[in-house]
Formats: C-alpha cells, structure tokens, sequence
C-alpha cells in the first residue's frame, strides 16, 4: 500500500555507541542474506536487493542450516514472526550486520485509511508495511485480528481478546500489539541486536491484563534449541518468554531492562519469564544482566506449567521491582518495595532440578522483598535444587527456599539489609521450608546480617519451618543454646556446621568479572562497593583484551553513553563508583535513582574501528 503521509525520523539513543561488535568466535560459515529496514518482500536478500525482515523470517526453503541473515542498521518497527529452522550442528544466525545496529521496535502506528462499522469484517489502514498477516491492531479500545489480506486492505476477526467491537472514524489512530518477535522454527540464534516497544504508556489506575496494556514480550521462544545471545530487550511488557516447547533454548550475555508497567495490584512485567518440562533439556540463562524491570528480573514460573530443568549461572540481577515504586503509585506499596531479583516455583507441578551458581544478586539499602532469591511457591516436592557460589546481598530477606525433597545450598555469601524503617517483623536472612522427608546439604556459606528483627532484637533473622526460638517467637537466631521453647537455626536445622555468621553489613569491595564467550574483549562486571569508595580497580586480563586494544567501559544503568574509554595495557582498570546517571523506561516521568556508589554493573566491550550509525527512518505521522 502507498505511504500517503511519513516524515523522516532519526531516533534518540539507538544504541549506536554499541553499535559494531568486538571480535566474535565460531564466525558463520554458510550463506550470507541482509534485511534492511526498507527491503522488500520480492527483494532477493542479497546487500544490493535486501528483503524486509518478515520475509526473511519467513523463508521456507531459501534460507538453511549454516547461513546467516544480517539486519542492516536501523529501526523495524511492527510485530514479526520467525520460522527458521537449522540443525543442531548447524544453527542459522539472525544478527545485526557487523559495524551497525538494528533494533526491532514493536510500536508500530499508524491510521485506518476509512471508516470501519461496528459489523465490518475487512479494514483498510494508511500504512500496512509494519502489519503483516497475524498482527493484532488495536484501534481506539477494539483489538483487531488480521488474518487475510483483502486486496486491498486486511480480512479481520472483531473484538479479539474480548475487547468491545465498535464503529471507528476515518483516521482512527491504529497500534500493532502482542509480541515484538514471535519465534517458532527450531535451532537458530539471534544474536547482536535490540527489541523495545516504544509504547509510552506505563502507568495504569485500574487492573487490567497485561495483554490489553503495553501487549506482549520482546521474544516469544516456542521452537526448540533457540539461542538468544547478546540482546538488548527493554521496554516490552515482559523481556523474554520462553514456554515448555522451547526445549535446550538458552538466553546468554542478554541484557534485560526496563520492561514492564505498573497498575493498582503491583508492578507487572518480567526480565525472563521461562517453563520447562524436562531436565534432561533444560533451559539456561546464563551471563544475562536484568535490572529495573516493573516485577521481577529473572523468573521460572507457572501457575499449572511446570519448572523443571532450569540453569541459572554467571547471571546479574538487580533492583528488580523499582520503577512500580514511585512516591504515589497505583499500587499503594511504599517506596522501598522491591521484587525478587532471581525466582523459582510453580503452582500446581513441584519445580525441580534448578540450578543457580555463581549468580550476583542486589537491592539496596531499606529494600523491602520477599526474597532477593526466591526459591518457593505454593506446591511442595520439588527435588533436585541446586544452590553454588552465589552472591545475593540486600533485601530484608536475602534467600528463602521451600518445599524440597533434595536440595545443595553451598559456597554462597547471604547479605541481609535492615529496612528502612526499624522493628519490622519480616527481617530475615534466610527462610527454609522443608518438606517432612528431606535430604538437604546446607553448609560452608558466608551471612552477613544487618536487619533489625522485631522486639528490636536483632538475632532472630533466620526461619525454619515452625521452629521456635527461646521466647517461643518464629524467628530463630543463627546459633543459640537449647531451651525447653526453643533453639536457633544451626541447631533447629542441622545446617551450616562450617558457615560463617557476621552481625553486619560486609565491608571492602568483591568484584566479578564474566568474559563473554561468544564476542573476544567483551564482559560484564559487578562491583560491590561496600566502602563506597569513589573508584574501584578492576583487572580485565582474562577478557580477550590483547595490548593496545581500544575498550569502551558502559554503566548498564545508563546504557548506551559511555562511562569511559581506553587503550588497554594490561593493568587493571579503575572504574568510577559516582555520577548516577540512569536510563528510564519509555514514558516514564518519576524519579528513578541508580544503585552506585555502593553496586554496579559494567559492560565492556573491545572497541570497533568504525561505528556505523543506523540510517534514518521512516516514521507515520
């Protein structure tokens, strides 16, 4: 259909800084295809003839096992569905074109072209190049399903999702909603480029479902064997889904933020939300950063579905839940309310064999959480919990798990902030619901606990079952001599015979470093800066850095300005602890403040020669 009316657009913060990738391993080695943002359908996806990208997603036979699409830089805005399918040992890759950047913005608008009757079954819009066939368009308060064309103009089902059917005028303003890529197809990654819906409504006074607010995920996984790598997924209503079909999908070295909305019942919207059926092809979310997303940053969940066969490793999640709580939001929560940074549990199927290692969890000072790493829910016996040589510091509660038969809880640092207000009865360190029969392995951790429990007695910060301490209270104390009413954690439980146990906030500073393994000279990093100096020195030799090499130093918070750039020497870096500078979500007009000085999380790259920025875009009016 014609374009009748455009104007040209550049957009803010497309991420160019970012833009050309460091050096990458395992290079592509089949054929090479490009997508531009103003290919076309009977283009033949070579550099000078590129394919719009629904076409390239949709190749049935032209594109297969081994070859690569590259998406040249630039916006795509709509909503689009992928049905690649490779091998296992030879996957098709999907990324942006090396020294550019491609975002996929699923905030595509536009107008109906001519009045549409409450009856009507066909629509006509002034610009259909961002809907294709299997959109939902929302027009005024009506969803509109197109399922067929109708040369032309589109063949629709009224009232999808039950939203009122009604007449619209000529001009009516017309969104696509749902998700931003619908992945299907089997064995592919998609790798090195951004999706967002730019839609800047976030704030809601009435409950509704998700799906009738801001639409759906940035990803939507349901083939199997689908790897998401180095993404930037924000702003969407949850970052990435990924259903019990997804069998070995993977979502590695993703950055998850800002994703979500806020109405009276809570912060709604998720970093990763993931099912799984079978251990034995587990998912994993592995070196992936979620911060500042409305609910919680990473979680494997479902109210029926099952949880089972899920890896959590080299993960940094953190303030996960802030944005819901502004001074006066819809929810009435107070403003130090936080959710779950990392969460594992199920409704009706007992989650079980989950992994979480080596994992760097934080909320700030005051938080107020369930738990920074939630590891229960409703159902009980769940087998197979894994708990290694994790960090998880803030919140007035820091772990809780309940519910199973086996679990190993070892190895990890367990840091229990006070709240910001004194006395409060939920202040505990660590909370664990056993089952009657139960093989657990809790021991060699470190606790550092800074709470104030009620009766302003500061020992009683642990939680067992319905353990009692000498008052006959349910709170426990890490270590205390029995009494005929009570005893507390280590004896009650058994656990932690060779833990340490610290009566406050930890000290000095611990810095991780997590090289990526699919891009040399690139890592995140996470500094807890307990002395809130205003510089920490960070050594990046076992990045891929050779000497000489140009690195550009980025605050995942401020994402993309960069924090600092340089010439790599083989001395550590020093990274600043100070300034604050935050991105906020799309439309969002309250306060939202960064965690430094006292964490931080980095991203490091090895610098391109050349960065290209993304072209200028067509946008309607």
């Amino acid at each position: 259909m014609k374009i009748h009316s455009y104007r040209l657009t550049v957009l803010a913060l497309t991420l160019v800084f970012a833009a050309a990738p460091g050096a990458r391993t395992n290079p592509p080695a089949g054929r090479q295809f490009y997508v531009a943002p103003n290919g076309r359908s009977s283009g033949d996806g070579s550099m000078l003839n590129p394919w719009d990208l629904q076409t390239a997603l949709s190749q049935p036979t032209s594109v297969q096992a081994g070859d690569t699409i590259n998406l040249r830089g630039g916006a795509y805005f709509g909503h689009y569905n992928s049905n690649l399918t490779g091998t296992s040992s030879a996957p098709i890759t999907v990324q942006s074109y090396p020294g550019e950047w491609a975002r996929i913005d699923g905030y595509a608008t536009t107008t109906l072209a001519e009045p549409v009757g409450s009856s009507d079954t066909s629509v006509k819009l002034r610009l259909d190049r961002f809907f294709p066939l299997g959109t939902t368009a929302r027009v005024e308060g009506e969803d509109l399903y197109l399922f067929d064309t109708n040369n032309p103009g589109y063949r629709v089902m009224r009232g999808w999702g039950g939203t009122p059917q009604a007449s619209h005028n000529t001009t009516a303003p017309v969104a696509a909603v749902g998700v931003m890529l619908t992945v299907s197809g089997s064995d592919t990654i998609y790798r090195d480029f951004e999706v967002l819906d730019s839609n800047p409504a976030r704030i809601y006074s009435t409950i509704g479902d998700a799906s009738s607010r801001r639409g759906s995920s940035g990803v939507f996984v349901l083939g199997p064997r689908v790897k998401l790598i180095n993404l930037f997924l924000h702003d969407n209503q949850d970052g990435v889904f990924m259903g019990v079909s997804a069998v070995a999908a993977e979502v590695y070295g993703c950055i998850v933020y800002n994703n979500g909305h806020c109405d009276p019942a809570r912060g709604e919207g998720h970093g990763l939300y993931l099912q799984n059926r079978d251990a034995t092809q587990p998912k994993k979310v592995t070196d992936c950063v979620m911060f500042n997303n409305f609910a919680t940053g990473a979680k494997a969940f479902g109210e029926t579905a099952p949880s089972v066969g899920v890896i959590f490793s080299g993960n940094m999640s953190f303030n996960n839940g802030s944005p819901a709580s502004f001074p006066g939001n819809p929810t009435g929560f107070p403003t130090s309310f936080r959710q779950n940074n990392l969460f594992v549990g199920n409704g009706s199927v007992a989650p079980e064999y989950i992994t979480v290692t080596n994992n760097y969890l934080y909320h700030g000072p005051g938080a107020f959480v369930g738990a920074n790493l939630g590891l229960s829910y409703v159902v009980l016996g769940g087998a197979g919990l894994v708990v290694r040589d994790n960090y998880i510091a803030g919140g007035n509660q820091s772990i809780g798990v309940g519910g199973y038969t086996s679990a190993e809880i070892t190895g990890n640092v367990f840091y229990a902030s006070k709240l910001s207000t004194t006395g409060g009865a939920n202040e505990t360190l660590a909370s664990a619901t056993t089952t009657p029969t139960f093989n657990w392995k809790w021991d060699n951790n470190t606790y550092f606990d800074d709470t104030t429990a009620r009766d302003n007695d500061a020992r009683y910060s642990f939680n067992f079952n319905q353990a009692t301490n000498i008052f006959g209270g349910g709170n426990l104390q890490y270590s205390e001599t029995p009494s005929p009413l009570g005893k507390g954690w280590k004896e009650w439980t058994g656990f932690d015979a060779n833990s340490t146990y610290t009566k406050s906030r930890p000290s000095g500073t611990k810095v991780f470093v997590r090289p990526n393994q699919y891009e040399s000279g690139r890592a995140h990093i996470a500094i807890y800066n307990w002395d809130r100096q205003t510089s920490v020195s960070v050594d990046i030799s076992g990045i891929g850095l050779n000497s000489g090499d140009r690195y550009t130093l980025y605050d995942v918070q401020n994402y993309p300005v960069p924090l600092l750039t340089g010439s790599y020497t083989g001395s550590p870096v020093s990274i600043p602890m100070t300034g604050g500078l935050i991105v906020k979500p799309i439309g969002f007009g309250e306060a939202l403040s960064s965690t430094l000085p006292e964490f931080g999380v980095y991203l490091i790259r090895k610098s391109p020669p050349v960065v290209v920025s993304p072209p200028t875009t067509l946008r309607i009016q």
